[in-house]
């Protein structure tokens, strides 16, 4: 969906957390998708997307998944002992 390298994307899942959210303790996702130079006008069509495959994947409906975009700027962002 980023178009970025595969070497490039980590996702870190954490089965059977507690998260109450609008007042129920049914399945939710809380998401956070960080990414350099993520473009304002796409996070529309990420949150469409992604909350998608969760429902298809996980069963979660739409209204039931949150998603928290972040497009940090390069000097915050470090790997392999160096930033971007």
């Amino acid at each position: 969906m980023l178009g970025k390298p595969e070497s490039y994307v980590m996702v870190l899942v954490q089965a059977n957390q507690s998260l109450s959210f609008a007042g129920s303790n049914d399945p939710a996702v809380y998401m956070e998708l960080k990414s350099l130079g993520l473009p304002q006008d796409s996070t529309k069509a990420l949150s469409k997307s992604l909350a998608e495959l969760v429902q298809s994947e996980l069963g979660v409906p739409a209204d039931r998944v949150y998603i928290e975009f972040a497009s940090p700027e390069r000097h915050l962002w470090g790997w392999n002992s160096s930033t971007f």
